[in-house]
């Protein structure tokens, strides 16, 4: 230390120096090496700052505080525990920071060489005469004179207090029994739990105590300990049947209760649990018939009140102010179910629906609209032909009974099934009934080969029901003959040229017809050809080579044998006659219409002169009565054309010509005569050479 000392001083003579040399006075400053803000000539140990004056002192065997004393006020007691008890001897102690070796804390042993002797040691045996609790007195002691041993008794020292006193309440063990005051007291006071904490106790619950057990008190008039607000001091309310004043009594049974804090009940005549608003009491809850609800929008009725399924009934069920539809909480199941009227004839689509209590715009309770598009169609309409179930009966037109057949058709028996009907037969319906057709105009509706559209035939029978009996078809064959070839192309417009049956008062013949020259219609009546050698001089009522009139004119000009035949004109019943020529298969001529009027030809009866001037058509023929001059030449009325050639010898014959001079005419005047020119030129074709012919045609 002093070294340290020295150090420091000739550190601070240093210092002085310097400050001296600086101008400055440092004798007065001392030194703190360690910096604790004490000096050397204070610090104890100006070397270690825990060290000072104002330390505390430690049990260390330092002196912390440089009092000159180690340890000082700091060491603790130790006592010698030889027989290694717990317990030290009092007599052996020593004073040190720690135990030393075989040293304890604990003092009190009064025998520190038997581990028996020790203060904590059990004392049972009231005839061990030993002092092993070390507390002075041996077990059967009796000390306090009260008849119990020092080791049965707990305080020997007080009489009072032994195994047969009385337990009081005085905060002693009377008894000994371990026990201090309790239940047991003979003067202990009765508790009563009080759970809600309101002064007040549950009488059930009361114990005996000296002391008041925590939650107790000495009141025990609770009547409901679990209720603070219940108990005999408590004002009785109207609180749903509280007796809170504990008097037996509750709510209106009770003369004492506050009805400023009763509740206002509505009388609920129904009994639904809801009350009229209308009809309030003030009084405690539980009045007969009252319910502390006021919403009830119709006491009268149980089921209606706000805890009511709204239904369609057109009432307010669940007294929110809305009625059935109006009401978004409505059971629809309640309901009706309502079908779309699209076509506005009061009958509902089954597939379109919507559940409501009243039908929505456009919409209608039944369901039986089998076409909702159209207004017509419903089970209401009428059913009648028209293709549709108007009725909506799942029947249409005749497959329904209740039809209405004022607009259906007429139907004709088709019994012989050609499509035709029997006017006479019919029946009204919407379709043809089988056997039946819209046609009424079968003619014969047991046979079907006759019907308008049949092709006519030849059988005299009226096969296409026009009333005419082989129209278009007269002249076709021998079974209907025509009168003429004119009645042929009336018959039949599209008839052409050929052969067709005519009939007559001396019989049917085959004949050709004309059916295209200057609108046709012309009647072969006789025809000639130029091989023809036969005895001309037999024309008259008798019929010749009938068969040669279905030969063509203009084939039979050039044929190479004869062909001749004729009919007797006089028998048809005509307007006009024509003369033709033909030459090598082709009419080279066809006279202007000679008129009966003008003309009659009448083979093989006397002769006779007819003319008329305006057309010039005449006829010569007959036997020895012409007018003679005697040089052959036929005298000839005055103004008869000069074109009747005569002969020297006269026979039958005729002649016929026009006025032109150049035209020699077609005549037959014998059996050998010239026949005619050719082509009406200076060529004369005789008999017998082929290459021209000649007909009479009528119409």
């Amino acid at each position: 230390m002093r070294g340290m000392t020295l150090l420091l001083l000739l550190a601070a003579a240093c210092t002085n120096k310097d400050l001296s040399e600086s101008g400055v006075d440092d004798s007065a400053v001392e030194p703190d090496v360690d910096g604790d803000g004490f000096s050397a000539s204070e610090d104890c140990d100006d070397e270690d700052a825990a060290i000072n004056p104002a330390a505390e002192e430690l049990c260390d065997g330092l002196d912390n505080n440089c009092d000159d004393q180690i340890d000082e006020g700091v060491l603790s007691t130790w006592y010698a525990d030889a027989d290694a008890d717990g317990y030290g001897d009092d007599a052996q102690v020593q004073e040190a920071c720690a135990a030393p070796e075989g040293y304890i804390a604990q003092g009190g042993d009064c025998d520190d060489s038997d581990a028996a002797y020790n203060p904590g040691a059990a004392e049972d045996d009231c005839a061990d005469p030993n002092d092993y609790n070390c507390d002075g007195s041996v077990g059967y002691a009796d000390n306090d004179d009260d008849g119990w041993a020092a080791c049965e008794d707990c305080d020997d020292s007080d009489a009072a207090v032994n195994p047969g006193a009385t337990e009081v309440c005085n905060g002693l063990d009377d008894d000994c029994d371990g026990t201090i005051d309790g239940p047991g007291s003979a003067d202990a006071s009765t508790w009563y739990a009080d759970r809600d904490g309101d002064g007040y106790g549950d009488a059930a619950s009361a114990q005996q105590d000296c002391e008041a057990p925590s939650g107790t008190v000495t009141d025990g008039s609770d009547c409901d300990d679990a209720n603070a607000a219940v108990h005999p001091g408590a004002t009785e309310v109207c609180n749903e049947g509280l007796d809170d004043d504990c008097d037996g009594q509750a709510d209106d049974d009770d003369s004492d209760v506050d009805l400023s804090t009763a509740a206002v009940v509505y009388a609920d005549d129904d009994g639904d649990g809801y009350g009229d608003a209308d009809d309030p009491l003030q009084q405690c809850a539980g009045a007969s018939g009252y319910v502390s609800d006021d919403t009830d929008c119709d006491d009268d009725h149980a089921a209606v009140n706000p805890g009511a399924t709204e239904v369609c009934n057109g009432i307010d069920d669940d007294c929110d102010g809305d009625n059935d539809d109006d009401d978004s909480s409505v059971d629809l199941s309640t309901g009706s179910t309502w079908y779309s009227d699209s076509d506005g004839d009061t009958y509902g689509d089954p597939n379109a629906s919507v559940a409501a209590c009243d039908a929505p715009s456009g919409t209608v309770s039944n369901s039986s609209d089998c076409d909702d598009a159209d207004a017509a169609v419903n089970p209401a309409a009428t059913e009648v032909c028209n293709g549709v179930d108007d009725d909506c009966d799942g029947d249409v037109d005749d497959d329904d009974s209740s039809v209405d057949l004022s607009n259906g058709s007429t139907w004709y028996s088709d019994s012989d099934g050609d499509g035709y009907g029997d006017a006479s037969a019919s029946v009204e319906a919407c379709d043809a009934p089988s056997g039946f057709v819209s046609d009424d105009t079968d003619c014969d509706d047991a046979d079907a080969t006759r019907y308008p559209s049949a092709a006519e035939v030849c059988d005299g029978v009226d096969n296409d029901c026009d009333a005419i009996a082989d129209d278009g078809v007269l002249g076709t064959s021998a079974a209907c003959p025509a009168n003429d070839c004119a009645e042929i192309l009336a018959d039949n417009s599209s008839a052409g040229d050929g052969v067709y049956s005519i009939t007559t008062p001396g019989g049917d013949f085959d004949v050709v017809c004309d059916m295209t020259t200057d609108g046709g219609g012309w009647t072969l009546a006789l025809v000639i050809n130029s091989v023809e050698n036969g005895n001309y001089a037999l024309f008259g009522s008798t019929y010749e080579d009938v068969a040669d009139l279905q030969i063509d004119p203009a084939t039979a000009s050039s044929a190479t044998t004869g062909v001749g035949g004729w009919l007797n004109i006089n028998e048809f019943s005509y307007s006009t006659l024509r003369l033709a020529s033909y030459y090598n298969g082709a009419n080279t001529y066809w006279s202007n219409d000679i008129y009966p009027s003008e003309l009659r030809i009448d083979f093989g009866q006397n002769g006779y002169l007819l003319y008329n001037d305006s057309n010039g058509y005449y006829w010569c023929g007959g036997d020895h009565n012409y007018t003679d001059s005697g040089s052959g030449q036929v005298n000839r009325p005055t103004n008869a054309p000069a074109d009747c050639k005569g002969h020297g010898s006269l026979g039958h014959g005729w002649d016929f010509s026009t006025y032109d001079a150049t035209n020699r005419g077609l005549t037959l005047c014998g059996q050998y005569s010239s026949w005619m020119y050719g082509s009406y030129g200076t060529n004369l074709t005789s008999y017998p050479a082929p290459g021209a012919a000649q007909a009479i045609w009528l119409r």
